[in-house]
């Protein structure tokens, strides 16, 4: 049994955002898929305010939310591919980027769960979005290999901008 275990859920983009990190960083870890619909009870202990994945168990210690487990990757083996930049500067632009997506980038996904007037106010916003990301941040990537910088990191993987250095021109 892996020291390291992660509760999660194929669909989910915040599970594949610690996915991404734990290989990145090679930490070996065992996968436990969960059933949204019927929540288990080791899901239920190890995350037992929100109730959701994903879940990380270190050492049989819990730590859930995406973004948090993120951070305490990086800081529990900072010897391994280091998820955000050494220079203070970019970590911080990286921090900036990193609570932009989780403040307004996700919240505009509610077009798809939306309808009518209400829809349409989540469009104009997830337009609004998409322009400053197009603007001031995705610019960068005619810099730079990854969003993030040179290397794919925290900043990369909370996108998930992996996916368009896959996918051809």
């Amino acid at each position: 049994m892996a020291d390291v275990k992660l509760l999660g859920t194929w669909p989910s983009p915040f599970s594949y955002r610690v996915i991404w990190a734990l290989k990145l960083k090679g930490i070996d870890y065992e996968y436990i898929e969960q059933d949204l619909f019927n929540k288990s009870p080791l899901l239920l202990q190890s995350n037992p305010v929100h109730k959701k994945i994903p879940v990380l168990i270190h050492g049989g210690k819990p730590i859930s939310e995406s973004m948090i487990i993120l951070q305490y990757l990086d800081e529990s083996w900072p010897e391994t591919y280091p998820l955000l930049p050494a220079d203070p500067h970019e970590r911080a632009l990286a921090r900036f980027w990193i609570k932009f997506a989780e403040e307004k980038l996700v919240p505009a996904f509610m077009i798809f769960r939306t309808s009518g007037e209400e829809q349409e106010k989540a469009v104009k916003e997830a337009l609004e979005v998409m322009e400053i990301l197009e603007e001031h941040a995705f610019g960068s990537l005619k810099e730079k290999e990854f969003f993030g910088g040179d290397k794919v990191n925290m900043v990369d993987l909370t996108y998930g901008l992996m996916g368009l250095r896959i996918v051809p021109d």
